[in-house]
């Protein structure tokens, strides 16, 4: 079951970077433990380099209170918007980037966003 979902993922993975143009990027998926209540996150991203890590957590569509409305596109085009935000997140002051308030409004954009695309791909097919 695991190797089916990790080549879903993958070619997910691949299919999602095409479209929103980072097919020349290196993005990897691995399975950790993403934190409390994460689903997924970027572990890794060096844009210089176009290398990723996307970190998705195993367990998380099998807890209780999990948000139905995420679906696994969702989720790696909400990471795959983090890795192209990034260069742009990291050249801000450290001040303004560890805010409370600004990770809220980068998570909210990539949240908003992520959903929109994967609907507007859906009415396309």
């Amino acid at each position: 079951m695991r190797k089916v979902l990790v080549s879903t993922l993958e070619k997910k993975l691949k299919t999602w970077q095409k479209r929103l143009k980072l097919d020349s990027w290196n993005i990897k998926i691995v399975y950790r433990h993403c934190g409390k209540n994460n689903a997924a996150r970027v572990e890794y991203c060096e844009p210089v380099e176009k290398t990723a890590i996307v970190a998705i957590c195993p367990t998380y569509y099998n807890r209780k209170g999990y948000n139905v409305s995420w679906t696994i596109d969702s989720l790696i085009v909400h990471e795959l918007l983090h890795i192209e935000m990034w260069k742009e997140v990291e050249a801000l002051p450290t001040a303004v980037k560890s805010r409370k308030k600004f990770q809220e409004f980068e998570e909210y954009l990539c949240d908003r966003y992520a959903k929109i695309i994967v609907d507007m791909n859906k009415r396309r097919s």
